[in-house]
């Protein structure tokens, strides 16, 4: 749409000379319109947002202030100043904003995220864009002056607007990619810790048939096992304010498990992790939850009570009921342990029906080996055991396969990406048959023509890609210090090895794409090219 209302105000006599387009004076008094407009709402927007705790409107409401400083600032210090200023300042903000939501206690939500990448990514390809005629001398200079380099950096510093919508398209592009490599690099790192957090002082997890199940005694029979603690495990509905009741699992815990607990997400308004574990193994009014509690199909947390809050706790079948407070939040809930509830408690709500059929082991050799013998050994009592850094591992590799799946999904732009360089090139090489002619004419080898060509290709990958990269890497890095839902308690790191692929399958094929452009511009014979008529 903005380029046929563009193309309807075209000047004919300009267009036909190809001539430079000129600003008339009340366009530009529109812009300024436009500009102070934009302050005003991205100001007001980022007020109110700030006072309703709305994450959105405090991270996008001064990057449209911020955009709308340009066409003001434009008339006082010069376009290029303006651009400076506006992109700098965006750079700055969508680095600064997620900490700054963070501190402001604002729920940080993942599409906040797309909005900074985009908004940053925008930012950088408006500044290099600014200096676009700085960085060709630049790189000219260090070629030694090459003819072929300089010939190739002539069009895309001419052609900004161009250029600049070509660098956008791959800065997003590997900008998602790089993002995503990341974050699923970061998930892959943390099995180590994860399992820790979770299992304390214990390795493995074991259930056994409720109708003939293991012992403490058997499993500490075995000469690989340390501590046991037993535990007890069903379900039960909850039901949460008004809302309707929901079946969770609960499992039911004694001092084997408060003497090396797991470690614990929220203490609520205990001192030590320790007290809050010894107060709910004793006291039935009292139970311990994760984030995602009662969260439908595996979906992110929604409305889960926080420590303090109260929740009505029913067995199904005896429809015993009780009011419980949650105590503590737990670690994110891989071992589908769900509610954590003292053992007397649980069996006195079930009437007795409770027995102790699921047990933490503490491996004190290897703990997949462990596990392994657990489930050999005792196949009558319908035992498996798993070691419960292997659970860690295999739901975190559910997470990287699906960041993996969307990565390709992704890929799939970047190949339309490279493709659309080979039909710049094209439409270059069509476009400037003429200049070709005349530089053969004066002298211009065919081996020069098509290194200008794959030099300009280059030169706008590059940057291209640089500016995804550098974003993305800003992005996680933010996205890391905002302590988000989802990435809570990761480390930030970088797979260097995934993104120099990216970055290597990028620069290659786009290289490749170009190719085939260059050489029909290094054919074209300066008689036919010069020529009136094709």
């Amino acid at each position: 749409m903005a380029t046929s209302a563009r193309v309807s105000r075209m000047n004919v006599i300009a267009a036909i000379r190809d001539l430079p387009t000129v600003t008339v004076r009340y366009v530009r008094r529109r812009y300024r319109w436009l500009g102070l407009l934009g302050v005003i709402v991205g100001v007001a927007w980022a007020v109110i947002a700030g006072i309703n705790t709305e994450g959105y409107g405090v991270a996008i409401g001064p990057m449209i202030a911020i955009v709308g400083l340009g066409p003001l600032l434009a008339p006082l210090l010069g376009t290029r100043a303006a651009i400076t200023i506006v992109a700098v300042a965006e750079l700055v903000w969508g680095t600064a904003f997620i900490p700054v939501l963070g501190a402001l206690d604002i729920e940080i939500e993942v599409p906040v995220f797309l909005v900074q990448g985009l908004a940053m990514a925008a930012a950088a390809v408006a500044l290099i864009t600014a200096y676009q005629g700085e960085v060709g001398r630049w790189v000219a200079r260090r070629s030694g002056g090459a003819l072929s380099v300089r010939l190739g950096l002539a069009y895309p510093i001419a052609r900004s607007f161009r250029t600049a919508m070509t660098l956008g398209m791959f800065a997003i592009v590997i900008l998602t990619l790089v993002y995503l490599s990341i974050i699923s690099f970061m998930f892959r790192n943390q099995v180590d810790d994860i399992s820790a957090d979770l299992a304390g002082g214990f390795g493995v997890v074991v259930t056994s048939n409720p109708t003939n199940p293991l012992t403490v005694e058997q499993l500490q029979s075995l000469p690989e096992a340390g501590a046991v603690a037993p535990l007890v495990y069903g379900f039960a509905d909850f039901e949460v304010g008004d809302a309707d009741p929901q079946t969770w699992p609960v499992t039911g815990f004694g001092p084997e498990l408060v003497a090396a607990p797991p470690v614990l997400q929220d203490r609520g308004s205990f001192d030590t992790e320790a007290e809050a574990w010894a107060a709910v193994a004793d006291d039935p009014q009292m139970i311990i939850v994760d984030e995602f509690f009662l969260s439908s199909a595996g979906g992110p947390p929604t409305g889960t009570p926080k420590p303090g809050e109260s929740l009505t706790m029913r067995d199904p079948l005896t429809g015993n009921m009780r009011i419980v407070t949650v105590a503590a939040w737990a670690e994110a809930d891989f071992l589908f342990n769900g509610v954590f509830y003292g053992t007397p408690g649980l069996v006195d709500l079930t009437d007795g029906r409770g027995v102790p059929s699921r047990f933490f082991v503490e491996p004190l050799g290897d703990d997949t080996a462990l596990a392994g013998t657990i489930r050999t050994t005792f196949l009558e009592n319908g035992a498996d055991a798993e070691a419960i850094s292997d659970t860690i591992d295999s739901a975190l590799a559910q997470q990287s396969g699906f960041f993996a799946l969307m990565q390709q999904f992704v890929g799939v732009g970047l190949i339309v990406g490279i493709a659309g360089i080979g039909v710049i090139m094209v439409r270059a090489v069509r476009e400037r048959r003429r200049v070709i002619g005349v530089l053969r004419s004066i002298g211009f080898q065919p081996r020069d023509v098509s290194r200008a060509f794959l030099i300009e290709a280059a030169f706008v990958t590059i940057e291209g890609v640089a500016i995804g990269v550098l974003v993305g890497l800003i992005g996680t890095y933010g996205l890391v210090l905002s302590n988000s839902g989802f990435v809570e308690g990761l480390d930030w790191g970088v797979p260097w090895n995934e993104v120099a692929l990216i970055v290597a399958i990028a620069l290659v094929a786009s290289a490749i794409a170009a190719i085939l452009p260059a050489r029909r511009a290094s054919k074209i014979k300066p008689a036919e090219a010069l020529r009136v008529t094709d």
